[in-house]
């Protein structure tokens, strides 16, 4: 019986192209449904507390300071809500960046043409650009703004000059608006990391 590693010295050489579409094609399902469900407890909570607000409002027994304190209560939960909401959105921006670099990453790997240290330098725009011309590839603008607003999620929350130089976004606002600019940006970085798949696919031989 041949062992793996027979089988792999002896594989059709169009495997690794294989690898390397499969790979590009990552799922954004799990993105997606992650805010879809946020925003589904948001809105059933919101009409929760609106019920308990409209209780409180026509309870005799209550004093006004006791409908004031409860009420201001509630605007606390709810406020909470819209937070936690909009932390999943930030979620979202952070989860696509970490899963259009790892499709990246493995493209580059399977294709078996650069190095391990290659790899490993390639989370690095700077390094990218010397094995491609990124800027004429479809889709590369819209990867490299999601790329500047993860990072400033990490580093500080704000904008910084980098992100400021896409439009929409002033340095020193704090960064928000998060689950929009996913939309906006998703379909572009998929056509951005096929961009990439082909580059690499004419490289394999």
């Amino acid at each position: 019986m041949s062992t793996f590693s027979e089988l792999k010295n002896n594989r059709p050489m169009n495997f690794k192209k294989l690898q390397i579409r499969v790979f590009a094609d990552y799922d954004e399902e799990v993105i997606d449904g992650m805010y879809e469900s946020a925003l589904a407890g948001k809105e059933q909570l919101e009409k929760e507390l609106s019920i308990k607000v409209g209780e409180i409002e026509i309870d005799q027994d209550l004093s006004d300071n006791d409908k004031y304190f409860l009420i201001d209560s509630i605007s606390d939960d709810s406020y909470i809500n819209q937070q936690t909401t909009d932390l999943i959105g930030e979620m979202q921006i952070i989860a696509l960046y970490k899963t259009v670099e790892i499709a990246i990453n493995k493209m580059l790997k399977s294709s078996e043409l650069f190095t391990k240290q290659q790899l490993k330098s390639f989370h690095k725009i700077s390094e990218l650009k010397k094995i491609f011309d990124l800027s004429d590839l479809k889709g590369f603008h819209e990867y490299n703004e999601l790329r500047c607003i993860n990072n400033c999620i990490k580093h500080s929350g704000q904008v910084d000059n980098k992100l400021a130089n896409f439009s929409g976004w002033s340095e020193g606002d704090n960064v928000n608006n998060f689950h929009p600019t996913y939309d906006r940006l998703k379909s572009h970085v998929r056509s951005f990391v096929y961009s990439v798949r082909d580059q690499v696919l004419v490289k394999v031989i």
